[in-house]
């Protein structure tokens, strides 16, 4: 992918220098580049690209056909202008990702609520709403659905307990991302839960490590787990109603 940008990179370069002449430099290899020349002496010649700077030993170079003056000119505007273009969009990006909100439709079951979860990119899991789980749990099913190396007879990591207190035999991983309706999260701790029929009605809960990214508020009222974005001494914070 970088390659690819890199070429579309150059060939933006050249699109430049068919309306501005820039510098360019002949090698004794027979390739050449496109530029402007940013320093030159007696031993090389660093050629200004955009993206960089490519420094050329004099016993490379064949020959050098230089642009004017003001041609440099206008090629440095038009990558200024570039720059400061990216530099708006990146400006923009950052500001939705601090105005990031996103209100979660859940489905209700007597106090709890579940909500749908994307793992890894690739599998749904229904998961239940947990606060108080330290972090998300899975269903030995669901890991076999996401391709995970889990089986039954594995040696577990730990035993933990559960709200209604069972006790359950797990074994800890590093899920890649979580999204739920596009809130994502990368490398979430999970517990894989070896006892198989744990959950009837759904495939695990949704624990802090998980909600820890995110200032969320719990709506019991409409249904519906709320999800924005939060300063960096918010982590995990969250309320219920």
């Amino acid at each position: 992918m970088k390659q690819l940008l890199f070429i579309a990179q150059l060939i933006f370069l050249l699109g430049i220098a068919g309306n501005a002449r820039a510098d360019k430099v002949y090698l004794k290899n027979g390739r050449s580049m496109e530029g402007v020349i940013s320093r030159e002496n007696d031993e090389y010649v660093e050629l200004n690209i955009e993206i960089g700077t490519v420094k050329f030993y004099r016993n490379q170079i064949d020959r050098i056909v230089r642009s004017s003056e003001t041609a440099r000119k206008d090629i440095e505007q038009t990558w200024e202008e570039e720059r400061l273009k990216k530099e708006a969009e990146l400006e923009k990006q950052k500001e939705e990702a601090r105005n990031f909100r996103k209100e979660i439709k859940a489905e209700r079951i007597g106090d709890h609520l579940l909500v749908n979860a994307l793992i890894n990119g690739k599998a749904k899991a229904k998961l239940m709403l947990d606060t108080g789980a330290s972090n998300v749990m899975l269903s030995l099913k669901k890991a076999k659905e996401l391709g995970l190396d889990i089986e039954k007879d594995d040696k577990p990591d730990a035993k933990m307990k559960l709200a209604d207190g069972t006790e359950v035999e797990v074994k800890m991983l590093e899920l890649k991302t979580m999204s739920l309706d596009g809130a994502e999260a990368k490398e979430v701790e999970a517990a894989v839960i070896l006892n198989e029929g744990t959950f009837k009605d759904f495939d695990g809960l949704l624990g802090m490590s998980y909600l820890k990214f995110f200032k969320f508020e719990i709506n019991l009222e409409q249904n519906k787990l709320i999800l924005q974005s939060q300063q960096e001494d918010e982590k995990g914070t969250g309320s219920s109603r």
